[in-house]
């Protein structure tokens, strides 16, 4: 393994992507000489935790030669006690005994104590005090000025084949304070792909879009070991973050010189890409086919070049000229040939006919617009009046009775696979306005997480290991 990766996985990363490769005595050798540049660790966020994480691995390498090559072990503890020293001088901390639970040298103080308690443990169990080399580092740790410890990590730990919920508290005293970024700050995405969001993580793609910025400047070599997970890491993120995390912090990770998953219409659109079309791009296909104005339940959903066409419309006549453009080219022709010259009975404005709330028909994608014929007059309604007539069951504007409701039920059953699938997101959207309605109220909601569907999906994700358990023991029987 190359010493530079060694060096810069030490300094800027986590000991657990490279933890097969690691040769103890060549690890000991080259932590030596990254100390030299230790200060330059703290300028990337999270370096309290990736030492912690990094000399716990080391710990758990060395433990058996605890007791059968106790010298090997005090070069593993020489080591350990020069780090912490020289970040004590570096943050100017005398001791390891103030705690407040607050900043990054809080938890460096916390986390080389619980380091340190856990070594001085493990001697007092499995070692008599006849062996001087391990009566030193007791003593040694005692001058560090520890004491013991009266807290510790709850954390759920990334593993390969279960969905993982990524937390972190720290427990002082029966009470729990809650950690963030954590994980994100070990890249532990990138050892369990498998990952589910939760409202804790509300976070963590902002400060993994930042981390890998830097690490693309500070340790290109440890970034690029990454990236033989980052397209896996990157699409788990894309169809599982709220859409407004997406929307405000994914595009940025689209420049990084690692493989990033990227949506089709994304590539299909390549640099003319405005908010507008990258808000579309990252909802689902059917549904940013119907924000653009195709009838997809009557006619389906049109190929990926076609909306592209769209989006690069959109961005060239701006949201009002778009779906002015559509309703002109496409919706009046439309509501002309279902009529077939039949005189309307809504009221009309400037020549063209309008709903129960003055809305002008043709400002409606095709599917939210019905019409019924009556005594010789064609009557319009919106998806806005839907519900109501459906329930009803009759003609608002002569109380008759109809039977052909199949336009409506089908509307209605889109709107709602349509509502489950971005409250699933943390997107709470009414769309029952016409075609530039919906679009504007996207964009306002975009920039809001909806708790209560986030409570509904942490709710689902709590459940469903159990459903899945339970289901698999079935298919064993």
């Amino acid at each position: 393994m190359s010493l530079d990766l060694l060096s810069e996985t030490y300094l800027f990363g986590n000991f657990s992507l490279i933890q097969r490769d690691i040769d103890l005595e060549e690890t000991v050798l080259t932590i030596e000489k990254s100390n030299k540049n230790l200060e330059k660790s703290l300028e990337l966020p999270g370096w309290q935790w990736r030492f912690f994480n990094n000399f716990s691995i080391l710990l758990e390498l060395h433990d058996k030669y605890v007791i059968s090559q106790p010298v090997t072990f005090l070069r593993f503890f020489n080591i350990l006690e020069e780090t912490i020293s020289s970040l004590m001088k570096i943050l100017n901390i005398t001791d390891l005994k103030e705690h407040r639970y607050s900043s990054e040298k809080d938890f460096f103080s916390i986390n080389s104590t619980l380091i340190l308690q856990k070594i001085k443990n493990k001697i007092e169990v499995t070692c008599s005090e006849e062996n001087l080399h391990l009566e030193e580092v007791t003593s040694r740790i005692k001058k560090l000025g520890i004491i013991s410890t009266d807290y510790y990590y709850d954390r759920t730990t990334p593993y390969d084949n279960f969905k993982w919920n990524p937390s972190w508290s720290l427990i002082v005293d029966q009470s729990e304070i809650k950690i963030s970024n954590v994980d994100v700050y070990l890249d532990n995405f990138f050892f369990n792909s498998n990952f589910q969001y939760a409202e804790n993580m509300k976070g963590d793609l902002e400060v993994m879009t930042s981390r890998l910025e830097i690490l693309e400047r500070k340790a290109p070599r440890y970034l690029k070991k990454l990236g033989e997970k980052s397209f896996l890491v990157t699409q788990r993120i894309f169809y599982n973050f709220p859409y407004s995390c997406i929307y405000r912090e994914y595009k940025k990770l689209l420049n990084l010189k690692i493989p990033i998953f990227i949506p089709k219409l994304i590539s299909l659109l390549k640099d003319n890409i405005s908010d507008d079309v990258w808000l579309l791009s990252i909802l689902p296909l059917f549904f940013t086919s119907y924000l653009l104005g195709f009838p997809i339940i009557s006619i389906d959903i049109p190929s990926e070049k076609t909306i592209a066409k769209h989006c690069h419309l959109l961005t060239k006549l701006g949201v009002e000229g778009y779906f002015k453009y559509i309703s002109k080219k496409f919706n009046i022709p439309y509501i002309k040939s279902c009529s077939f010259e039949i005189p309307t009975g809504n009221g009309v404005d400037d020549d063209q006919p309008v709903d129960l709330l003055y809305n002008k028909i043709h400002s409606y994608n095709q599917d939210d617009i019905v019409l019924f014929l009556n005594q010789g007059v064609v009557h319009y309604f919106t998806c806005k009046e839907f519900e109501k007539i459906l329930k009803k069951g009759e003609n608002p504007y002569n109380r008759e009775k109809y039977t052909n409701i199949s336009k409506i039920v089908e509307n209605l059953k889109f709107k709602k696979k349509v509502t489950k699938n971005l409250n699933h997101r943390g997107l709470k959207l009414d769309i029952n306005g016409n075609m530039e309605e919906n679009f504007r109220e996207l964009k306002k909601q975009i920039h809001h997480i909806s708790h209560e569907s986030q409570q509904m999906l942490e709710l689902e994700n709590l459940y469903r290991p159990v459903l899945e358990l339970l289901l698999n023991r079935d298919l064993l029987y």
